[in-house]
């Protein structure tokens, strides 16, 4: 069995209000998906990513697209979250999970 990249892209909604709700929203969204999809519907949980200030979603596909590539993710392991802000905002705007899953 192989391995992919995946990341998505989850803005902050009234149905997604927090990291767990946006996780599992997308995660049901690759429902349809059989086994060793590739997605992040093979992903039980997933581990916050601090950063010292929020970052743009630019900034943070970039630190999701080099932490998947220089880190020891796991095809089998926990997906990665980091929040992200809009530009020229403080709050949080939505989450970027990532990762390596089984294919």
């Amino acid at each position: 069995m192989g391995a992919t990249n995946f990341e998505n892209v989850v803005e902050l909604s009234r149905f997604a209000k927090d990291a767990d709700s946006a996780f599992m929203i997308e995660r049901n969204l690759h429902s349809s998906a059989e086994g060793y999809s590739g997605t992040i519907r093979e992903k039980c949980n997933f581990i916050m990513v601090s950063t010292p200030k929020l970052p743009t979603v630019e900034s943070a596909r970039r630190l999701a697209a080099s932490l998947t590539e220089y880190s020891k993710f796991d095809k089998y392991g926990p997906a990665g979250c980091i929040a992200y802000r809009r530009k020229g905002g403080r709050k949080i705007a939505g989450w970027v999970f990532f990762g390596i899953a089984a294919c």
